[in-house]
């Protein structure tokens, strides 16, 4: 009974430990079973971050990628908008010129210069103009022509200073604004415009002023255009003059003539009378030569 109960004692005891072994072999299952378990969610999560940044990054480049395409389309809009209002001044300034030149050139015998500042009133505000030529005097600029100034006693003549001296003597158009407007100019209310010469090869033979009493602003492109119009005004006006300069010579002519012919008939029908006397009295008894004579003095 004492092996007996030893060896059941063993068997129990071994049992005991086997139980023991499996209880610890399944709690390190268990402890293993969530150590995988936690290195799997922290694998999962960073994972998941890892991919939620990643995610982030591919939205913050396709963001950045949407603005800069974003921008690129607003410049390229405000572009196209340029382009088309520089277009739009583009053509009006042509068909302004196209109008003028038709105009300068069809009808002729009008006011050049007045016409000149209707259509720069209408289209730049421009609404006085003075046309100044070199006086004897080096210092001063004579009034030649003025328009739109009828509010204001104009001068004779206005000093060649400032703007008005660089235009003269270096034959280039300026914008005209209160610092190279003289007082002499803001009292006849010239204070914003233009200032254009007017060039005779190289040289500027007249200066137009084109202004008003507000201020405008003009581009290079303003200041050609309008320096094209006072040419073409000033061609129109010259050719203007030579008109009736030609009919006040054509009608002299004709005058002179008239009167020519009439002093020349007074003594000539006396003379013609006279060869046809002696043709009658002499009749077929005039010799060669006296016939030669009179035939002569008739056909003088």
């Amino acid at each position: 009974p004492e092996i007996l109960t030893s060896k059941v004692a063993v068997f129990l005891d071994l049992h005991q430990k086997t139980v023991e072994t499996q209880r610890q072999a399944e709690l390190l299952r268990t402890a293993q079973a969530r150590e995988l378990q936690r290195a799997l969610e922290e694998q999962r999560s960073l994972y998941e971050r890892e991919r939620l940044k990643a995610e982030a990054d591919r939205e913050r480049r396709l963001k950045e990628a949407l603005a800069e395409k974003a921008a690129e389309l607003s410049n390229l809009v405000d572009e196209k908008e340029r382009a088309k209002a520089a277009l739009q001044r583009s053509v009006a300034r042509l068909e302004l010129l196209s109008h003028a030149a038709n105009e300068f050139l069809l009808e002729s015998g009008r006011d050049s210069w007045g016409l000149l500042v209707r259509r720069v009133s209408a289209r730049f505000g421009l609404d006085r103009l003075v046309l100044l030529s070199a006086a004897s005097d080096p210092a001063e600029a004579e009034v030649i022509v003025h328009r739109g100034l009828a509010d204001v006693e104009v001068p004779r003549t206005l000093p060649r200073a400032g703007a008005v001296e660089i235009a003269f003597q270096r034959g280039v158009r300026l914008s005209l604004d209160p610092p190279t407007a003289l007082p002499e100019m803001a009292a006849l209310g010239l204070q914003s415009g233009a200032i254009l010469p007017l060039l005779v090869g190289a040289e500027a033979k007249a200066v137009v002023i084109l202004a008003t009493r507000h201020a405008i602003p003009l581009a290079e492109e303003d200041l050609a255009a309008l320096q094209i119009l006072c040419d073409q005004a000033h061609t129109a006006d010259e050719r203007n003059r030579l008109i009736t300069e030609l009919r006040e010579a054509d009608r002299r002519k004709d005058e002179f003539l008239a009167m020519l012919a009439h002093e020349l008939r007074n003594p000539l029908a006396p003379i013609c009378n006279s060869l046809e006397t002696f043709r009658r009295v002499m009749g077929d008894g005039a010799g060669p030569l006296v016939q030669r004579a009179l035939d002569a003095a008739e056909r003088q």
